[in-house]
């Protein structure tokens, strides 16, 4: 069976490093990591998937607060590019400004980067048609 594909994207390479240990220590199976440092090197990953020159991914977690290309940004290459692909934030902004604009450009979960153990399960628990397995529904998951 294939692997599917999880594209992390953080503008950080400390929390780039932390989420691949503690992916890697979670005992997922069935997942592939990929990640990206900064939204220039995701759009750059992407347009190689979309072309099939890299592994297409299946989800995408990506922080919002980055120079030059945003998470925003991100979301919207996704809807307009790859709309099949979903997308979660992982962010450590709590502003309800950034979960509505996540919100109408397709996020399907917004994580806070305080509570990593969240998106193990989230990713665990995650369905290819984007809704949430049953076990989500009483996580501290966050919908936008």
């Amino acid at each position: 069976m294939t692997p599917r594909v999880l594209l992390q994207i953080d503008d950080s390479e400390d929390e780039l490093f932390l989420f691949r240990r503690s992916f890697e220590k979670s005992g997922l199976e069935g997942w592939q990591l990929q990640s990206a440092c900064g939204g220039e090197e995701a759009l750059k990953y992407l347009r190689a998937a979309q072309s099939e020159k890299a592994a297409k991914p299946d989800l995408v977690l990506v922080d919002l607060r980055m120079p030059i290309v945003n998470g925003f940004a991100v979301l919207e290459w996704l809807r307009g590019n790859m709309p099949e692909i979903r997308a979660a934030v992982y962010s450590s902004s709590e502003l309800k400004e950034d979960r509505a604009k996540a919100s109408a450009l397709g996020a399907i979960a917004y994580l806070p980067k305080s509570e990593a153990v969240s998106v193990t399960e989230f990713v665990r628990n995650w369905t290819a048609d984007g809704n949430p397995a049953p076990a989500l529904e009483a996580s501290n998951i966050q919908r936008p």
